[in-house]
């Protein structure tokens, strides 16, 4: 059995194949694998700006001349290898290529997320197997150029295959991470990205660095936390050439011993990089290690002792070390013109002052060598203490390089286009973009306009303490504010010129608009939430501002958990006042700025505009949808009747009563006796529409009184109610009936109104009587009910007011007598006699339905009617100029007219011009109307081409 798959493997005509066309195989496959070697090196370069060459082709090469080398010695040494079948070098590798190839492939599909890792290893067994090839293949002494050549190529390509995708895939790109650098809470790295303030003392700083002789030379690079000084040394290592530095961290690390080992690590790393030997356990290690020693001996309550030993030159042992040490390095230097700079980081955060002090010591006196520079990164106020006092740091530090302050405005101009940059508006709501942008324009200035309120206060403060003019009391409170605003003015001054705040208070910003973006204003129609009626732009700026730069006033705004509560805290909600604008905001009744601020402190990062609604805004967009809920009507009506008088949206809630089967009808009757008591209630009586809703409430009402539906209880309150309506406006218009008659028959009325109290159609008839035994008006006759009779009285005098005597104020009188017009039409409805169950609700709408937005379709049967529907359309819009309906059902009623032309030019005789020219009128007086120009744009403008082709048929 095996010899014959043996023979059938010798045999196989692909290895005859192969071997038949090896070279043109081997030199197509060479060219392709040199192809995508030099495409994936030039963007590795473009990408990383570097690459390794020593590594990518100087370890494959040296690989395959090891392995050249060995084969060929053994060759020559006698070793013979021999195969029985005829092909056996070329099927070991294609079989081995095939199985780790399989192998792999699964793992592939497996490993899906980071295939490319799966990738890289794959190169890698490749490459051994190559390796190994090459090896037999020079034992057997068959390895030709050809091969060799392939081998070297294939190793060489796999291996930048694999630096591809360690810095060019989606997995490892470390590009698109620099790129967002900036609005990250990173470092910078390059020159550019510093501000131009700190390039400028980058420039003095090299400048001083390079006049450096080679004498040991530290430096303290001073400012705040988060100031930026690992940015300011990181651009420094950019700007200077033939330097190595060794980093070290002394925030966490407090054993000497492993700083020392670290300073130790790096500095014979830096000496294998630059290919200058050093021997293990060499001078390097030796030096360092006595300074352990050192350590271990004296333990660190005896540290001043070997600090001693370093000054007195009395461990002739360390310093035969040191001696050694700077031999070394002036070695170094001589070779590559390198100097060694140290670089402490983070030594003014070591909280023992005791272990602070002998650390600095220690490092200090263990890197004074030639040649080499210690940078001290450190907050040179918090460094000092009462161990460290400023004499004794100047005998350790040469120079001291304080940061210099950048101003708020620059650092703002600096980072905001990263934050805020033009694609960050991309696909945001027009809210957004319109306010977002607004404030970019201007955050540098909101930011500062808050400290300068903040200091134009304490000013004030100041004022009033030094004039004494305050009561004790007062001044004692002045003198609290005053410390709270003074602390916070430091706190201010310091950390808004803080780099590391300044980004975190626009990426703060930057966040929060697009969450609130998503969550709110991405909705079909934000508009129609009264919240979106405040500015949550502006909200989102002082909150990020608080966040940022007063965080102990955020955190206990944070942990009262309501904004109520924390203003009991007097302290905090006193500074938070000036930060947070409509902080106060009960002061001006604006209660929606207030609770927009707390959505934004509170539940920003869950909020949904479809739950976070006040009740009132829900009930609202119920009625609008038509979606209303029997259990609910009381709140309805509440909202839409009243204070909030909305007709559009009274009208769907008694066309919801008229139609909906009540589960009990005495839920009907105390909804229709809530309505009639809101309407007899003390809101404004004069609204447009409020007559309309109370005829259609007046026959639903007489309705179910016929159909005996009311009870007793409900009956008696129906009627003091109406009694109530009546007292209002009768007593309410006593006034202006009494103006009226003194101006018509030119008599003080003023006694007979103040000394009875007129609060009834009966009384107000007997005075109106009374007056005109003794002022007669020519036609007036008393009428069959008291109501009629006033009726009749104030239509005489309408008429009488019209004379030329009262032209000189004629508007102003009307206006008066238009108040108590109003009152006798609501009167009628109650008392008079509109109360037939006859009475259709329809008839309210005989022409124009304001529900539906639309014409009837008996407004078209003849010239009257037309006529009559649109004065109904006018007086509508003028009642409700939001509504958009109007608009829509004049454009098609302009259209059936039109159409109605063309198939019969001859249509309603002789009243066809008056039609067309009442059609003129109302179009021309609501022609420049923004709510209809905005809804229906050119269908609304060519409503005018239509009226003047039928004007033009009529030659008008």
């Amino acid at each position: 059995m095996e010899k014959n798959i043996i023979k059938i493997l010798s045999d196989n005509k692909l290895f005859a194949w192969y071997f038949n066309n090896r070279n043109c195989i081997l030199i197509i496959g060479m060219i392709v694998l040199v192809i995508i070697a030099i495409c994936m090196t030039k963007i590795i370069i473009r990408k990383v700006g570097k690459i390794e060459y020593k590594i990518i082709y100087g370890k494959p090469m040296a690989h395959i001349i090891i392995a050249i080398i060995i084969g060929n010695g053994l060759n020559a040494a006698g070793l013979k290898l021999e195969f029985s079948i005829e092909h056996m070098p070329i099927l070991l590798l294609s079989s081995a290529m095939l199985i780790t190839v399989s192998i792999q492939l699964a793992e592939c599909i497996r490993f899906y997320r980071n295939f490319e890792r799966v990738i890289k290893r794959t190169n890698i067994i490749v490459i051994g197997i190559i390796e190994s090839m090459v090896l037999l293949l020079a034992i057997m002494g068959r390895l030709e150029i050809i091969e060799l050549l392939v081998a070297v190529v294939g190793n060489i390509t796999l291996k930048i295959i694999n630096t591809f995708i360690d810095n060019c895939t989606r997995i490892q790109n470390k590009c698109v991470i620099n790129n967002k650098l900036l609005t990250r809470d990173y470092s910078v790295e390059q020159e550019e990205d510093l501000f131009k303030s700190r390039k400028r003392q980058l420039n003095r700083i090299c400048i001083e660095l390079e006049a450096f002789s080679g004498e040991p030379f530290a430096i303290a690079i001073s400012g705040e936390w988060g100031s930026g000084k690992t940015s300011f040394v990181n651009a420094l290592k950019g700007r200077l050439k033939q330097v190595e530095f060794v980093n070290v961290e002394c925030s966490i690390e407090y054993d000497i011993k492993a700083v020392l080992r670290e300073l130790s690590s790096q500095l014979q790393e830096i000496y294998k990089n630059n290919n200058v030997y050093t021997e293990r356990n060499g001078a390097i290690d030796k030096y360092f290690e006595k300074i352990g020693e050192l350590v271990d001996d004296a333990g660190y309550g005896g540290m001043t002792k070997i600090i001693d030993k370093f000054q007195n030159n009395e461990n002739s042992s360390y310093w035969e070390n040191k001696a050694i040490m700077n031999q070394e390095l002036d070695e170094f230097y001589k070779l590559t013109k390198k100097r060694i700079y140290f670089i402490i980081d983070d030594m003014d955060r070591i909280i023992d002052d005791g272990m602070r002090a002998v650390i600095f010591q220690v490092i200090r006196k263990s890197v004074e060598l030639h040649n080499c520079v210690t940078l001290f990164m450190v907050d040179y106020e918090q460094l000092k203490s009462e161990r460290m006092s400023r004499e004794f740091l100047e005998k350790y530090i040469n120079h001291q390089f304080e940061l210099c302050d950048t101003e708020f405005e620059d650092i703002v101009e600096h980072y905001e286009n990263s934050f805020l940059a033009d694609s960050f508006w991309d696909e945001k709501s027009d809210y957004i973009i319109e306010n977002g942008k607004k404030l970019k324009r201007n955050i540098a200035e909101h930011g500062q306009k808050i400290l300068v309120s903040i200091q134009r206060e304490i000013q004030n403060l100041q004022d009033s303490i030094k004039n004494g003019n305050a009561s004790e009391q007062d001044e004692r409170i002045n003198k609290m504010h005053l410390e709270y605003l003074l602390d916070v003015e430091a706190r201010l001054q310091s950390r808004m010129k803080n780099p590391r705040k300044v980004k975190r208070y626009l990426a703060d910003i930057q966040s929060k608009l697009t969450i609130v973006d998503l969550v709110w204003f991405q909705d079909e129609n934000p508009g129609k939430n009264e919240y979106s009626l405040e500015d949550w732009v502006e909200t989102i700026h002082d909150i990020a501002f608080l966040k940022a730069f007063l965080f102990e006033e955020y955190d206990e705004l944070i942990k009262a958990k309501s904004f109520y509560i924390f203003k009991k805290d007097e302290k905090n909600s006193y500074v938070v006042e000036f930060i947070l604008n409509g902080f106060g905001a009960w002061l001006t009744l604006n209660e929606r700025k207030e609770e927009v601020i707390e959505k934004v402190i509170y539940k920003l990062y869950s909020l949904d505009i479809n739950t976070d609604k006040s009740q009132h805004q829900k009930l609202i967009e119920e009625i609008e949808a038509g979606s209303l809920q029997e259990e609910k009507l009381n709140l309805y009506v509440n909202e839409c009747l009243g204070l909030n008088f909305n007709f559009h949206r009274m009208e769907k809630i008694l066309n919801y009563i008229e139609d909906h089967n009540f589960k009990s009808q005495r839920d009907k009757c105390e909804i229709m006796v809530n309505i009639i008591s809101i309407l007899s209630g003390n809101y404004d009586i004069y609204i447009d529409g409020l007559i309309d809703i109370m005829k259609r409430v007046k026959i639903i009402i007489d309705r179910e009184r016929a159909e005996g539906d009311f009870n007793e209880k409900e009956r008696r309150l129906i009627e003091h109610y109406m009694q109530v309506l009546q007292t209002r406006l009768i007593f309410g218009n006593s006034s202006n009936i009494c103006i009226l008659l003194g101006i018509l028959h030119n008599e003080d009325f003023t006694g007979d109104f103040e000394n009875k109290n007129i609060d009834s159609i009966s009384q107000l008839c007997n005075i109106i009587l009374k007056v005109n035994e003794s002022f007669p008006l020519p036609e007036f006759n008393k009428a069959d009910t008291e109501l009629n009779t006033l009726k009749n009285y104030f239509e005489r005098m309408k008429v009488e007011f019209s004379e030329e005597r009262f032209s000189y104020a004629e508007t102003e009188i009307m206006y008066f007598w238009e108040k108590v017009e109003y009152a006798l039409e609501i009167l009628e409805i109650w008392f008079g006699n509109f109360n037939s169950l006859n009475q259709d609700v329809t008839d309210l709408r005989e022409y124009y339905d304001n529900v539906k937005g639309e014409f009837n379709q008996s407004a078209l049967k003849n010239a009257n009617n037309l006529t009559k529907a649109l004065r109904e359309v006018e007086n509508y819009i003028l009642a409700h100029p939001e509504d958009i309906n109007p608009g829509g059902a004049f454009i098609k009623l302009l259209f059936d007219i039109e159409k109605i032309d063309k198939d019969n030019h001859d249509y309603w005789g002789k009243d066809k011009r008056k039609v067309i020219i009442a059609l003129s009128n109302i179009y021309e007086k609501f022609e420049k109307t923004p709510v209809f120009i905005r809804a229906f744009g050119d269908r609304w403008i060519f409503c005018k081409i239509r009226l003047f082709q039928l004007r033009r048929n009529m030659n008008m």
